[in-house]
């Protein structure tokens, strides 16, 4: 194919350079040669017109064309023509080829009249044959030279010019080649493929594009491994639990009561990694629908610290409250945003221990409503604060499910926050813990919908 790419570039250029070539001979050639015509009409009637003035000038000092026939000879010569003066009877006074002397003349020659200057006499007539003379004979030689330089001239730069179009074609096709090439490999599932990011132009962008195309295949291509084996490995231990507590049965080793509390836990732990699934994924792929009102986030914030006051209490941990009064109103679904606000409280008493504290800030900015989560827990290392709204990420790989929850909440607030529009990061604190920080518009601007039919719990 790139073959054919570079064959089809070769002929465009070369039937544009023969357009200009051809152009230029049709209309360069004609207009010289016109030109040059116009210069010998131009030189004969100067030479008439010096001959014209000479003559009356030698016919005034004599008074008579007596001896005039050495100066006719010399116009003659110098001219390349032949010239014959005349009396005012026609008989032939002077020939610069001593043929007509003393001959009446009737040839149909150019004639000039030669009057007196003083009166309307006729002293004589000059007549120059019409064979070519001198400048005419230059002007041929050089319309034909012309042409040959022309000619030649445009073969040459024709050629030039092929050499110079394989030259092009080639530099033109080898980035298209590599790019083919990468993407044949790239489809073919190699993701390390790269093509060089040194073309310029619109070349050089492609090649960026693609490789940053083929950097995003390969994380996602990394991230579906990873969630794959993530969820096979939170899946794997409530399963496994389930199966100890159904053996422990069957040897009688468990009483039943016991055994199917323990597996109504785990059943519930399943369930809820099923659900987080799902809400994942219609979040990410934008079929979530959202019941948006204006709500008051400080009545979320209210109740989601409510809720947790007694768990974070037995941690001993301390919730301050620390929100701006008259925030404005936002269009938010208030069951998705009362879920976010509860995971990054959640996710913070998971990182905080005995002592430490968590305060939950909410003010009004330019636009915006933010809400930061503090705590002074463990915090999150500057290099992996990029990766803890992946998918199962958790900061300290020792943690459980049971302690450190299924990886999924942060994911799930990241996608409902831009479900809304807004934004959410993290920030580290001095000296230690870390901050969520959540901006909501005033004013929706999310890629969702409202859909008051399509409620997911």
């Amino acid at each position: 194919m790139m073959h054919r790419l570079q064959v089809r570039l070769f002929a465009a250029f070369l039937l544009v350079i023969i357009v200009v070539v051809i152009t230029i001979l049709l209309l360069v050639l004609p207009a010289a040669e016109q030109e040059i015509d116009t210069y010998a009409q131009r030189t004969g009637r100067l030479q008439l017109a010096r001959m014209h003035h000479w003559l009356l000038g030698y016919h005034s000092a004599r008074g008579s064309w007596s001896g005039v026939q050495p100066f006719i000879e010399e116009m003659g010569v110098l001219y390349g023509q032949w010239v014959v003066l005349a009396a005012e009877d026609g008989t032939v006074v002077a020939d610069s080829r001593n043929m007509l002397f003393g001959q009446p003349f009737d040839e149909e020659w150019t004639e000039v009249v030669l009057t007196g200057r003083d009166d309307e006499r006729i002293l004589g007539v000059l007549y120059v044959s019409a064979e070519s003379g001198i400048d005419e004979a230059f002007a041929r030689d050089l319309r034909d030279s012309l042409g040959y330089f022309l000619f030649w001239g445009a073969l040459t730069a024709l050629g030039a010019a092929l050499v110079l179009t394989l030259v092009l074609s080639r530099a033109i096709s080898a980035p298209v080649r590599q790019l083919a090439e990468s993407a044949i490999r790239a489809g073919k599932g190699d993701l390390t493929v790269r093509v060089p990011g040194s073309f310029r132009g619109e070349i050089g962008e492609l090649a960026r594009s693609f490789n940053s195309m083929i950097a995003d295949l390969a994380r996602a291509a990394e991230l579906r491994r990873n969630l794959v084996a993530d969820t096979a490995h939170e899946l794997r231990t409530p399963l496994s639990n389930i199966r100890g507590y159904l053996e422990a049965m069957r040897d009688e080793v468990l009483e039943p009561y016991d055994a199917i509390a323990s597996v109504e836990e785990d059943v519930g732990m399943l369930a809820r990694l099923v659900d987080d699934l799902q809400e994942l994924a219609l979040a990410e792929s934008g079929a979530l629908g959202l019941h948006l009102e204006p709500e008051n986030l400080v009545t979320v914030i209210r109740r989601c610290v409510a809720s947790l006051h007694a768990r974070a209490s037995a941690r001993g941990v301390s919730l301050h409250l620390e929100l701006e009064d008259g925030l404005p109103p936002l269009m938010i679904d208030f069951q998705r945003i009362t879920q976010v606000v509860h995971n990054l409280l959640v996710n913070a008493l998971s990182h905080t221990e005995r002592g430490d504290r968590i305060v939950v800030v909410a003010e009004h900015l330019e636009g915006v409503v933010r809400m930061r989560v503090s705590d002074t827990g463990e915090g999150i290392p500057e290099g992996e604060r990029e990766n803890v709204f992946e998918r199962f990420y958790r900061v300290d790989r020792s943690r459980t499910r049971a302690t450190g929850g299924t990886g999924l909440g942060l994911t799930i607030s990241k996608q409902l926050v831009e479900a809304h529009g807004g934004r959410i990061r993290v920030e580290g604190n001095i000296p230690r813990g870390s901050s969520f920080i959540v901006e909501l518009p005033l004013e929706s601007s999310g890629g969702y919908a409202p859909n008051t039919d399509s409620m997911i719990s």
